[in-house]
Formats: C-alpha cells, sequence, structure tokens
C-alpha cells in the first residue's frame, strides 16, 4: 500500500497519516513472532525393535601380538549382543498367521568389499564374525532365517580378529560393520 502526501495535502491530514502509520505498526509486525514446525515421521510395523543399546556398540578387541596372529591365524574373540525388545506377533489382515515369523540379520562391511576390513597402521588382520550356532556371517549375505518370538531376544555374536594371508604389521585399527534386520 501506497500513501502519497503531496505539498498540497492539509497538515491536520498529514499529522493523521504520521499517526496512523505509527499505530499501523504493531498490527504489522503482530506476525513476526510466529513460525511453523514441520514434523515428519512414519509408523512401521516390525515384529521387533532394537534396543537403543545395541544400535551403536564399540567392541574393544584389545591388543594382540603379532606373533599369535603369526603362529595361531586369529586373534582372540569378543562377544556382543544385538537385543529385540517389544517382539510382538501380530496376524495379517485376513490372514490367521502372523505377518513376519521369521527374522535374518545381515552385517555389511564399512567398505562395500566382500571381508570384514579394518582401516589403520594395522595390516594383515580382517575381522569374522559367528553366531552362536557357528554359522559364519558374509559381508551382505544373510544369515541363517530364526524364528520371532514374543517379548526380548538376545542375539550373539562371536567377533575375531583373523589373519588375511598377507604380510602382518602391528598398529592400532578399527572397522565399521553394520547391520540389518529383515523380517518375513
Amino acid at each position: 500500500m501506497h500513501i502519497l502526501i503531496s505539498t498540497s495535502t492539509p497538515p491536520i491530514v498529514k499529522i493523521f497519516l504520521f499517526l496512523l502509520s505509527g499505530y499501523c505498526l504493531p498490527l504489522l509486525a503482530a506476525n513476526q513472532g510466529d513460525g511453523a514446525v514441520f514434523i515428519k515421521g512414519e509408523v512401521l510395523y516390525t515384529p521387533c525393535a532394537i534396543d537403543l543399546d545395541s544400535r551403536d556398540q564399540t567392541i574393544d578387541m584389545g591388543e594382540t601380538p603379532v606373533a599369535e596372529i603369526a603362529t595361531k591365524g586369529y586373534g582372540p574373540t569378543r562377544h556382543f549382543t544385538v537385543r529385540l525388545i517389544n517382539c510382538l506377533m501380530l496376524p495379517s489382515p485376513g490372514h490367521s498367521l502372523f505377518d513376519s515369523e521369521y527374522y535374518q540379520i545381515t552385517f555389511d562391511p564399512m567398505t562395500g568389499t566382500e571381508r570384514f576390513g579394518i582401516r589403520g597402521e594395522a595390516e594383515g588382520i580382517e575381522l569374522t564374525l559367528r553366531d552362536t550356532e557357528g554359522n559364519r556371517a558374509l559381508p551382505g549375505v544373510a544369515l541363517p532365517a530364526k524364528e520371532v518370538t514374543q517379548g526380548t531376544l538376545d542375539l550373539h555374536y562371536a567377533l575375531q580378529i583373523i589373519s588375511d594371508g598377507k604380510p602382518l604389521k602391528s598398529g592400532a585399527y578399527q572397522s565399521l560393520i553394520r547391520f540389518r534386520m529383515d523380517y518375513y
């Protein structure tokens, strides 16, 4: 909105318009403290939730002498658990069977290779991962399916450093192994 004030406008009108414009400023500024928050989400059906303490874990493999790996071909084993909570079996709409009766877990390496490799100064080693039945996890390949049961499920795994057949070099190392759950 534009108001044109010419030199021929009487002074009282100029004062009135000036006071009116000052009076309208709070009305124009009233919305300046308003805002909006965009909320986004999704409700998923999964038979189980992954316990927050199981989502991101740090496993200290400790210190292993090069001589141990050179003579045995492997180092110590460290165990870890993925805890599934609030497992609930709900029937599929229109079916008497449950929607997801089985689960599979897949472990993926940090590098997208076919091994659970490491990064750092150490060389000549990689990681191997097994479930409690002794099934060796292959990168990107699901472990055998297991039945979903009500309540809490503790999935136990063993992680071990092994020789990759290349010359050994001492030093610090780290790795990242992601996992995903599939239900069917």
